[in-house]
């Protein structure tokens, strides 16, 4: 009995998908047999891609291998299922409507679910939500593909109901996409979209504002390139903004004189944007220095000793990455003047500010720890650029 069931599991499994897919308005018809596996989902969307964009499938390819590699490698075979139909159906419809633009983000998802380090967060500060997309890549792809493919769109719905409307100005690609190519510090489409969804799936289901007044659910809305161009130093055009009534909108300022510039998201908002997206995996591990008093929906530490012990964990568990907080006023993370000013990142008189990296990898016998940054393939510091544990336990430290 155990043995057919070991073999009757896996062909079940498939046979569900194979319905899901053909029942599926969206979906493409493929050609069913008895033997459908992987490379028939892998050759069907290589050819389509190479042949809307005019590209050669021969990097495309590679990269899916080295996708399904990680899944397998991961026991997360179905996952590979789940995120090639989501995204043959999302090319079906972007072919039937000639959006190119829908191809490409196609092409750009499925790179970056073969190598999640090509992440970034563009000349935005959006690291956090950049730090869970990071995350979902590794852990939770189909998710990744599910939100993207649902945020182009222009509307989804999360975890308890609430419908969540795209700005309308953030859907198309914008400047930093439009620029995106792999290893530079641009964003691409994908995560442009992924990242524009998360922060307004978390602010559209609050009833507070950053500053805690009280606001009716669904009224805020984040959005990006405002306007072009800078309005006032370390502008990034983002605002954040609360829709009183259809003639009333008020722009949140949180300090000083001039409009938020970024989605004043905190790294305890990390795991509530993760479960409102429908996330049920396994939660992120979220660290933050104790002397920051978050304390809420995140793993706190005190002393460099007890990082240790939870990287190692993590790392025992096969969890990693694992997402943290760190100061931009740290030596190691404090943005040079070069990359500040790409980034807008400058440091300015008032409360400390804080950003946010994944931990890849952690050797306990060196004191080594792989970090993936948001600015760019340049800024990261893994391989033969690992920092030691107790440099990462300084820069988690609050500066001043």
């Amino acid at each position: 009995m155990d043995a057919f069931l070991k073999v009757a599991k896996p062909l079940l499994s498939t046979l569900m998908l194979i319905m899901l897919i053909s029942n599926s308005p969206a979906a493409l018809s493929l050609t069913l047999s008895s033997d459908i596996n992987n490379d028939a989902y892998r050759n069907e969307i290589v050819s389509k891609v190479s042949e809307d964009l005019g590209l050669a499938d021969t990097v495309l390819n590679t990269e899916l291998k080295a996708f399904e590699e990680r899944m397998n490698n991961n026991n997360e075979v179905s996952e590979i299922h789940e995120c090639y139909s989501r995204i043959l159906g999302a090319l079906k419809n972007y072919e039937n409507s000639n959006d190119n633009a829908g191809v490409e983000l196609c092409r750009q998802l499925l790179s970056e679910l073969s190598d999640p380090s090509q992440i970034n967060q563009g000349q935005h500060n959006t690291c956090a939500v950049a730090a869970l997309e990071s995350y979902l890549c590794a852990k939770d792809p189909s998710l990744v593909c599910k939100t993207v493919i649902a945020a182009k769109s222009g509307e989804f719905t999360v975890s308890d109901g609430s419908k969540i409307q795209m700005p309308p100005e953030n859907i198309a690609p914008d400047r930093d996409a439009r620029c995106y190519r792999p290893n530079t510090p641009f964003r691409s489409y994908s995560s442009q979209l992924f990242q524009v969804a998360a922060v307004n799936a978390f602010w559209q289901t609050q009833t507070k504002d950053p500053r805690g007044v009280k606001v009716p659910k669904g009224s805020i809305m984040y959005m990006q390139d405002y306007c072009v161009g800078r309005c006032f130093p370390g502008d990034t055009s983002e605002r954040l903004f609360i829709r009183w009534s259809a003639d009333v909108t008020e722009f949140i300022v949180t300090e000083g004189f001039f409009p938020c510039s970024g989605p004043c998201l905190q790294a305890p908002a990390i795991d509530q944007a993760y479960r409102l997206l429908g996330g049920d995996v396994a939660e992120p591990v979220v660290l933050v220095n104790k002397r920051r008093h978050v304390g809420r929906s995140v793993e706190e530490f005190a002393k460099e000793q007890d990082l240790a012990a939870i990287l190692l964990r993590v790392k025992n568990s096969a969890a990693f990455p694992a997402i943290v907080s760190v100061s931009l006023s740290s030596k190691t993370f404090c943005p040079t003047p070069r990359l500040a000013l790409a980034q807008n990142a400058v440091r300015k008189p008032g409360p400390e500010k804080w950003h946010v990296v994944c931990i890849n990898s952690y050797d306990e016998k060196t004191g080594s720890v792989s970090v993936d940054n948001f600015w760019g393939p340049y800024s990261d510091l893994k391989a033969e650029r690992s920092i030691p544990l107790s440099e990462l336990y300084v820069s988690t430290c609050p500066q001043s």
